[in-house]
């Protein structure tokens, strides 16, 4: 038999990797981000063959920084009463890709309609 582990993504640390607040404080900054020609986001360390335009990049990602600073402000109505906890990326991309899901109607959430209202 094979041993298994099951890691939580805090092992990262030891090694000097970002931790979840930390990250989470980097992607709501959006220091570093643009938008290539497909979609795609990166930092400023890769390299793209296509960029759009500085001032395209720069609207979508304000429109972006906006919609997750509303989703953060909305998720820590939850974690208020939880000293220490506060909504993570992974929180915000979460609640992100429910509202996307009952906006497309690939998934109906009937929590998610009263909570973008």
């Amino acid at each position: 038999m094979r041993p298994t582990f099951l890691l939580g993504s805090g092992i990262s640390i030891p090694a000097g990797l970002s931790n979840v607040r930390h990250l989470t404080e980097v992607v709501l900054s959006g220091d570093g981000l643009r938008l290539d020609g497909q979609g795609i986001w990166y930092d400023d360390a890769c390299d793209r063959q296509q960029e759009l335009s500085a001032g395209a990049s720069s609207t979508k990602l304000q429109e972006i920084l906006l919609l997750l600073d509303w989703l953060k402000d909305q998720a820590s109505i939850r974690f208020k009463d939880e000293l220490g906890s506060a909504p993570t990326y992974e929180d915000l991309a979460y609640l992100a890709g429910q509202i996307y899901n009952d906006h497309y109607g690939n998934f109906e959430n009937p929590a998610i309609r009263p909570f973008v209202r």
